[in-house]
C-alpha cells in the first residue's frame, strides 16, 4: 500500500523542517560522551517548548523519510505544521538543507576511537595488577562530571557571574600523586601502551595513593603530641638532624632546600647554609636562623638568612 504519511519522499518540503538534533544508534558505549549528550539534551528540550510529539510510520525503518534501517547516524527534525518530530538518516538530511553532518560525524568516530583506547588501556591494567589506576581515573572522571555540573547550575541561578564568587562550585584538587598517575593513565588510553618503566612506577603511586590517608592520620597525630616550633625574637640556635635535601627552582634559580628535625620532633625547612653544601642525610647540624612557625601546621616551621652553620661530631 503506497504511503500517504505527509513525510513521505513525494510530499517533503524542507522549508517546513526544523533542525534539532543529530542522534547514534549504534550500541558502542557512547553514551557518556558529552556531545551526544548534549544534542539528545537538546531535543528533549525542544520537546518539551513544543510539546511534540513523534510522528508514527507503518513502514518502519530508521528514517522516516525513506524508511532505511542501515540509518546508525540520524538527525531529528520539527515539522512545526503537525507539531512532530521525525528521525532521518543522514542522507535525508542533507536533503533538508542540515548543516553540521560532517563535523557530528567526526565527533563519532572520535569517541569511537577513544572507547577502543579505554578498553584497551583497561585490559592493560588489568593484566599488570594495576586496575586500581582505572578506578583513580573513572573517580576522577565523576569528580570533572560533578564539578562542572555543579557550576553549571550555580551559573544558571546567577547570570552573568563569573564563576569566581566566594560561593562558586570549587574544583576539588587532586594530590601530586594522583594526578601523575592519572597522567600515565591517560597517556596508555592515546597512545595504546606506555613502557614497563612507567608501569612499575605508576604502581608505585598506587601504592603511595592507598597508603597516604593511613600516612596522613599518622602524621596528624604525631603533630598533636609533637611541641610547637619555638617562637622566639631575632636570630637564635637551631641544631637538628638533616632529613630531607632537594633541589628546586625558585625566585634566584635552582636552591637546595634542607629539612631539619629537631630532638623534640619540631621541623623547619629552608634554604641549605652554603657551608653545609657537603651535607648528607642523617648528619647532624646547626646554625643560627631567624625562624617562623607554619600557620598550617604548629609542628613545622620555616628558617632564613643562616649562618655559623656546622656538621656536628658525633659523640
Amino acid at each position: 500500500m503506497a504511503r500517504q504519511d505527509i513525510h513521505r519522499p513525494s510530499a517533503i518540503n524542507p522549508a517546513e523542517y526544523t533542525f534539532v538534533a543529530f542522534n547514534y544508534l549504534r550500541t558502542d558505549d557512547l553514551g557518556a560522551a558529552m556531545f551526544l549528550q548534549s544534542e539528545r539534551a537538546a531535543l528533549r528540550a525542544h520537546m518539551a517548548r513544543t510539546g511534540g510529539t513523534w510522528s508514527g510510520h507503518e513502514h518502519g525503518g530508521n528514517c522516516d523519510i525513506c524508511g532505511s534501517v542501515n540509518a546508525i547516524y540520524t538527525a531529528a527534525f520539527h515539522h512545526a505544521a503537525s507539531n512532530k518530530y521525525i528521525k532521518t538518516g543522514l542522507d535525508c538530511a542533507e536533503k533538508l538543507d542540515c548543516a553540521g553532518i560532517d563535523a557530528f560525524k567526526k565527533k563519532v568516530t572520535a569517541a569511537r576511537e577513544a572507547q577502543a583506547g579505554k578498553r584497551k588501556a583497561k585490559a592493560i591494567l588489568e593484566d599488570a595488577g594495576l586496575l586500581a589506576a582505572w578506578e583513580l581515573r573513572e573517580a576522577a572522571d565523576k569528580k570533572r562530571a560533578d564539578f562542572q555540573a555543579a557550576c553549571k547550575v550555580w551559573m544558571d541561578a546567577h547570570p552573568g557571574a563569573s564563576g569566581y564568587e566566594v560561593n562558586a562550585p570549587k574544583w576539588i584538587d587532586f594530590t601530586r600523586d594522583e594526578y601523575t598517575a592519572l597522567d600515565i593513565t591517560s597517556k596508555l588510553v592515546k597512545y595504546g601502551s606506555v613502557s614497563d618503566k612507567a608501569l612499575n612506577f605508576l604502581g608505585m603511586l598506587l601504592t603511595r595513593i592507598a597508603e597516604a590517608p593511613a600516612l596522613a592520620a599518622k602524621r596528624a597525630a604525631e603533630a598533636e603530641t609533637t611541641p610547637p616550633v619555638p617562637e622566639k625574637a631575632g636570630r637564635w640556635l637551631v641544631e637538628g638532624e638533616v632529613i630531607s635535601i632537594k633541589s628546586q627552582e625558585g625566585r634566584f634559580g635552582f636552591q637546595t632546600k634542607v629539612l631539619i628535625k629537631h630532638a623534640d620532633g619540631w621541623k623547619l625547612w629552608g634554604t641549605l647554609p652554603a657551608a653545609l653544601a657537603d651535607v648528607q642525610k642523617g648528619a647532624q647540624v646547626s646554625f643560627v636562623a631567624a625562624v617562623e612557625r607554619s600557620d598550617k601546621d604548629k609542628s613545622f616551621g620555616f628558617f632564613s638568612r643562616p649562618a655559623q652553620a656546622k656538621i656536628k661530631e658525633l659523640a
